[in-house]
């Protein structure tokens, strides 16, 4: 899930943990998400979008969604 106030966040504490640990031993952060997820939070902030590099996302993302992102130097493929 994804809100541009919260970041990128998931429900379960192990998943977060992990997904920050990987996050802390990368180069560059590639984030996976479809339209559907965004706007939405969860319980646990995983990173905001200031230490992601790249998202991959579906052609459903609105020009609010991509100006943000952009705004962010987040590349949308």
């Amino acid at each position: 899930a994804f809100e541009p106030g919260f970041g990128f966040c998931c429900e379960t504490e192990e998943d977060c943990l992990l997904k920050q640990a990987a996050i802390r031993q990368s180069s560059s952060v590639v984030l996976l998400i479809d339209s559907s997820k965004i706007g939405h939070t969860a319980t646990h902030q995983i990173c905001t979008a200031a230490d992601v590099d790249v998202v991959v996302s579906d052609d459903q993302l609105t020009d609010e969604q991509r100006a943000y992102f952009s705004d962010a130097s987040v590349v949308i493929l």
